[in-house]
This record gives C-alpha cells, sequence and structure tokens, in this order.
C-alpha cells in the first residue's frame, strides 16, 4: 500500500492513472453488485388452445371508434366505409349488411332493437334489429365515440364535451350534460358503460360521469386523474377504454394518470388509486385489474 510521503513524490501523470484505475476498479465492483441483476421471467404453461371459431366480412376499414356489439345470439358491427351488419354468434352467418352512409366515426351501439352508428360529421343512424332504418339525428359536434344504447335511449358523447341521448323510438334529443374541457384531448379508444341502471361516460380531463339515462342527471361524478403539467399537452389527461364493473367496485383508467376505483354504492367514493399511463384503458377479473402502460408522456404524481 503507497503512504502519503510515496504518493507525493509520484509524477503526476502517474498519479492521475492511479485514480484512473482506481475508478475503474470502483466501478467493476459496483456492477457485480448482485441487488443490480434482472430478475428472471416468469415462464407459464399454456392453459387455453384458442382457435378461430368463424370468420364474416363487413366492410373495409375501422378505427378506435369501432367495436362490435354482442347482444344475445347476434354480433352487430360497423365498418369505416359505411356498412352495418348483424351476424349469427353461433353460426357466423351474415343476418344482414346494409350500406347507411358512404363512412362511419363510430359504432356500434345496440340492445338488441335499436342499432346505432355515427358519421364523420356527427349524424347518428339508428336502424331497428331488421337492418331498416329508424331515423337520423345530429350531435352537436363530430363523435369518434361508440354510443351506447338502453333504457329507451341512444347516447353519444362529442367531441365538444357533451354527452347527449337520443330517443331511440324517434330519434328526438332528450337532453345533453357538458362539462368544461381542456384545450386538448386524446384520440384514442374509449367506451360507455353501465352500473346501477347509470350510463358510465369517461371524459377528457380525468373525469368520470354517472348519468341517469332518462333525465341526464348526473348522479355522481368521479375524479379518475387530476391533469398535471406546465403545456396543455403535459396536461393532457383523458379516460380512455371502458370502464370495468365488477359488483359495487367500478374502475376506469387516465391517459398521463391514473387507475381509480370507486364504490358505486356508496356514491362514487374513491376506495384507491395507482399511478400510471394508459392509451387503452384496463380489464380485470375477480381478484385484478389489469392495465397496459405506455411510455409515452409523463406520469404525473398527483
Amino acid at each position: 500500500m503507497l503512504s502519503t510521503r510515496d504518493l507525493k513524490s509520484l509524477p503526476r501523470r502517474w498519479l492521475a492513472l492511479l485514480v484512473m484505475a482506481s475508478s475503474v476498479t470502483l466501478v467493476g465492483c459496483a456492477g457485480s453488485d448482485p441487488r443490480n441483476e434482472p430478475a428472471e421471467l416468469t415462464q407459464y404453461a399454456p392453459t387455453v388452445s384458442l382457435g378461430v371459431g368463424w370468420r364474416v366480412p363487413v366492410g373495409s376499414g375501422s378505427s378506435y371508434g369501432f367495436a362490435p356489439a354482442i347482444v344475445g345470439d347476434s354480433v352487430f358491427a360497423a365498418s369505416l366505409d359505411g356498412k352495418v351488419a348483424r351476424i349469427d354468434a353461433n353460426q357466423g352467418a351474415t343476418v344482414w349488411n346494409r350500406q347507411v352512409a358512404p363512412s362511419l366515426s363510430a359504432g356500434v351501439g345496440s340492445d338488441g332493437q335499436t342499432v346505432a352508428v355515427v358519421t364523420p360529421k356527427g349524424e347518428v343512424i339508428a336502424l331497428d334489429a331488421n337492418g331498416d332504418e329508424k331515423w337520423r339525428a345530429q350531435a352537436t359536434s363530430e363523435v369518434n365515440v361508440v354510443p351506447w344504447v338502453g333504457e329507451g335511449v341512444v347516447v353519444v358523447r362529442s367531441g365538444d364535451y357533451r354527452v347527449q341521448a337520443f330517443n331511440a323510438a324517434n330519434g328526438d334529443r332528450i337532453w345533453s350534460v357538458q362539462r368544461p374541457g381542456p384545450a386538448l384531448a386524446l384520440r384514442a379508444p374509449a367506451r360507455m358503460s353501465q352500473l346501477q341502471g347509470l350510463v358510465l361516460a369517461g371524459m377528457p380531463g380525468g373525469r368520470l360521469l354517472a348519468i341517469e339515462p332518462g333525465s341526464g342527471a348526473v348522479v355522481w361524478e368521479g375524479i379518475v386523474a387530476v391533469p398535471s403539467g406546465a403545456s396543455d399537452l403535459e396536461r393532457v389527461n383523458d379516460v380512455v377504454g371502458i370502464p370495468v364493473v365488477r359488483g359495487d367496485l367500478l374502475c376506469a383508467a387516465a391517459y398521463q394518470g391514473r387507475v381509480t376505483c370507486f364504490n358505486a354504492k356508496e356514491g362514487g367514493r374513491t376506495v384507491w388509486a395507482n399511478n400510471l399511463s394508459s392509451i387503452v384503458g384496463i380489464g380485470a377479473d375477480s381478484l385484478r385489474v389489469y392495465a397496459l402502460i405506455v411510455a409515452i408522456g409523463s406520469t404525473p404524481t398527483n
């Protein structure tokens, strides 16, 4: 070991080399710390074998505003080029396929009796169970969210931060609910759902509305996430995907925000929340909530 006197007698260039060698040695020791090694991946044996039961063409093109609706033994689906179809879910046979518009921006919502889709200009088109047109009505702006149909109404969420309901029988507008919106909103998959007779609509700005479908009354309003950041882009905080319902528990996710679960029986009381960012929403079973996390943007620590 070199003493202080020995170090002072060394030429400067030798002393510099000695310091560099010591640094390399220290880095090498730190790199060999087993605590820094990645955990071994868990191997899962497949327990289910999946295969295609049937395949039926509907039309051409799709987007985030489209999703099939399954009601009983029927599957209702639409395509970007303006076609709507009803398919027998057991046999995969097309019951009917209708060209309703040159193009569509969202669909399909259905309760089995009314089938609803929307054009890029915000025109809501309703068909009956046989594929015949019932009515057309105009939303206040463009619609890129799948309509919700039930309880005698067709509900759409438009780009001007409104949730609107039309009479499923004749297309008359029944009510409209609007919330202040952020400067920017996300174009991402979003769906409405139902819980305890209420329509659940996720909104830009991290809000989740529980609306009485007959009157438009907002029974309760939950905060999934609070926008955070210095710029409008950082504050984009839309509720994405479809709200997940498990018993009295309702969970939803927000982009650049959180996954939050509410107790719907207790007026939307927050049960728990976890910071993360998702662009497609969440899924759940009886024990866990699953989220696909994205690395786009920042995750606030609100």
